[in-house]
């Protein structure tokens, strides 16, 4: 989770001052996001910001949320963080519904009490019709039931 991290501050510039074409929107609920990115991943698992919107079929896109928190400490002195993902097709149809995605696997000590670079996936293929598909990924503070979400445009072709 560390190079992932360091890998996106150091990009973070980059990524915000490109425009582009993609739309965003997001909600929150106790939790703030201080931004979102789609990443693609390397040959060593590292994840990268991606050059825009616009993907082939195949490739698995991450939406990768940025300074999520703060996050509610538990009676065992731990954050306890988890993720949902959902991508609808270019027809409005759910084409891929996760939920629950760390259970007690994200249940840990955040410094800060601020999840650095959480990340939802949506593994493309060849099937999927060429269009746009709209990918939200919703965190959840399990502690106190806050939350955030942001969704953002994805364009497979």
């Amino acid at each position: 989770m560390r190079k992932i991290a360091i890998l996106f501050a150091i990009a973070l510039a980059a990524v915000l001052s490109m425009g582009g074409c993609q739309v965003e929107t997001g909600t929150s609920y106790g939790l703030e996001v201080e931004n979102a990115i789609l990443a693609l991943e390397g040959p060593d698992g590292t994840l990268y910001p991606a050059e825009s919107n616009v993907f082939k079929r195949g490739q698995k896109i991450n939406m990768v949320l940025l300074n999520v928190g703060p996050f509610k400490k538990g009676s065992d002195g731990k954050n306890w963080v988890d993720i949902d993902v959902e991508v609808k097709g270019p027809q409005g149809e759910i084409v891929l519904s996760k939920r629950g995605l760390l259970g007690d696997a994200g249940r840990d000590v955040l410094p800060n009490d601020i999840a650095e670079s959480p990340y939802g996936s949506f593994a493309t293929s060849e099937v999927l019709d060429k269009g746009e598909y709209m990918m939200t990924v919703t965190i959840f503070d399990k502690v106190d039931g806050s939350s955030a979400s942001k969704t953002m445009s994805v364009i497979l072709e």
